[in-house]
């Protein structure tokens, strides 16, 4: 999976950088498509600076690059290419990202009442393990609108807790059903970890005890890294967590460990080379996903520290391939991400049967990124397949998405509208791409409209939801290389009796 550039979670143009952005929009052109002529500068100081500044516009440079992709200039094109893929991930990454807002009760309250506010804000239920005496803790708070993890933490800074755990859906939900609301706990802070909030993501970056540092080689001190997903973000796994500057209280610089030592995985880590860390998806209903990142010893604590940490998550509804068939086409063939392909062929019209046409369409996934999503799907458009004779209306599959279109496939005519199918029948198989196993699913359409609507299909669009990569900065100051107990990792009311 590609990863993002760092330079769009830290980087602004360095002042080198920008003496070389060119100044003045010729012709009336737009800032973007001078910027992307430019990308085609002879000086590669301006060719990058152009294409940094293009990334900060973000979505305002969509058009220009669009544009550029057709560019005669190969560089052109290339750079386009590739900051359009960018821009449009980074698009995708903030609405995945989009906090819950909350407003904090101003004034003096409680404890019980500000998490009461909370939970009814959110729709979260924010739960204390332990003593529950800080419930009636008084508290003074200042009002504002605010991201739901920027308030928790300032309730816990007042409350004295800290954040243990959450609990949220694995992987996309039935939006029709709303939003599964989710759990979050607190539990009595130990004053040595450090929070870092990032829109809908906190992430804890919590120093060893002093019995992992004796379990540990004396050469390496392990730092914990857990992410709490704000409990409506479709969780499906973490990819790796990974310093790009730490130094201790004299300002040396404090190096990652190059290769994980060779003890025992603890807390579900899986340890990889290079100083970095891939975690095992979580398990159950406890999203919260832990790893290590490994320091070199000799610093006892840790004046600042940024990193960066990726996963990867849900994005419901999105399409994944369309085959267009304009004129007398009657096939076509068209791929999407994770190994999706989609192939259409029209048979043709139902003999003595006004209106119908039979439509065979193949398509295939990776089921580890992608599952086809039926909530593109009409309203009012019926979907049948053929049981023992008789059209019967689909259903949605068990937390499959809604819409009675279990395979995400929707069909249109060259006016746009949406047509409706009954599935005469359906073969699924397993296959191979990549050297990853793919779902593959054939099924047979009888595609038909509304009395007097043009029944031809002129297109046919594949709709999913698939995972993308997210990568979100994380930082601490005056971290302690050592601490005491460790809070356990998932609360006790989560492991039952």
């Amino acid at each position: 999976m590609r990863h993002l550039p760092l330079l769009l979670l830290f980087a602004l143009p360095s002042p080198a950088a920008a003496d070389g952005l060119k100044a003045g929009v010729p012709g009336g052109k737009s800032p973007a498509a001078a910027l992307v002529e430019q990308l085609g500068d002879r000086d590669f100081r301006t060719r990058e600076a152009a294409g940094k500044k293009l990334l900060e516009l973000g979505e305002r440079a969509v058009s220009a690059l669009e544009d550029g992709l057709d560019s005669p200039v190969p560089e052109v094109a290339r750079r386009c290419e590739d900051l359009l893929a960018a821009v449009r991930h980074t698009v995708e990454a903030d609405a995945l990202l989009a906090p819950t807002l909350v407003e904090l009760p101003a004034g003096g309250t409680t404890v019980q009442k500000a998490l009461d506010s909370l939970s009814k804000q959110s729709g979260y239920t924010i739960r204390i393990e332990g003593d529950q005496a800080v419930l009636s803790q008084p508290l003074k708070l200042t009002d504002g609108k605010v991201p739901f993890w920027e308030a928790v933490l300032t309730v816990c800074a007042a409350a004295k807790l800290e954040v243990c755990n959450t609990e949220a859906a694995l992987g996309p939900v039935d939006p029709a059903r709303g939003l599964r609301a989710g759990n979050v706990w607190l539990c009595a802070g130990k004053g040595t970890s450090r929070f870092s909030a990032h829109k809908a993501v906190l992430i804890q970056l919590q120093p060893p005890t002093k019995d992992e540092l004796t379990r540990s080689p004396t050469t390496h001190a392990p730092l914990m890294v857990r992410v709490f997903p704000e409990p409506k973000l479709r969780w499906h796994r973490l990819v790796e967590a990974a310093a790009v500057t730490a130094t201790d209280a004299k300002g040396a610089a404090v190096r990652m460990a190059l290769t994980p030592p060779p003890v025992p995985r603890l807390y579900e880590e899986e340890l990889i080379r290079g100083g970095r860390l891939r975690a095992l998806p979580p398990s159950g209903t406890a999203t919260t996903t832990t790893g290590v990142m490994y320091l070199t010893a000799g610093a006892d604590e840790l004046a600042d520290l940024t990193g960066v940490v990726r996963f990867t998550a849900w994005k419901d509804g999105t399409e994944l391939a369309a085959v267009k068939l304009a004129g007398k086409e009657t096939s076509g063939t068209a791929d999407g991400p994770f190994g999706v392909r989609l192939s259409v062929k029209v048979v043709g019209p139902i003999a003595n049967r006004t209106g119908e046409t039979i439509v065979d369409v193949t398509h295939r996934w990776n089921p580890e990124f992608v599952r086809p999503d039926g909530s593109a799907v009409r309203a009012d458009a019926v979907w049948f397949e053929n049981v023992n004779g008789k059209a019967v209306p689909v259903l949605p599959p068990s937390g499959g998405g809604p819409g009675p279109n279990r395979f995400g496939l929707v069909f249109k005519n060259e006016a746009g509208e949406q047509l409706t199918g009954t599935a005469s029948s359906t073969r699924i198989d397993t296959a191979e791409s990549g050297g990853r196993a793919v779902t593959m699913v054939t099924v047979s359409y009888t595609v038909s409209g509304k009395k007097g609507q043009d029944a031809k299909p002129a297109g046919v669009t594949f709709y999913g939801n698939r995972v993308i990569e997210v990568a979100v900065p994380v930082g601490a100051k005056n971290l302690p290389l050592t601490a005491g107990t460790r809070p356990p990792t998932v609360p006790q009311s989560m492991l039952g009796d």
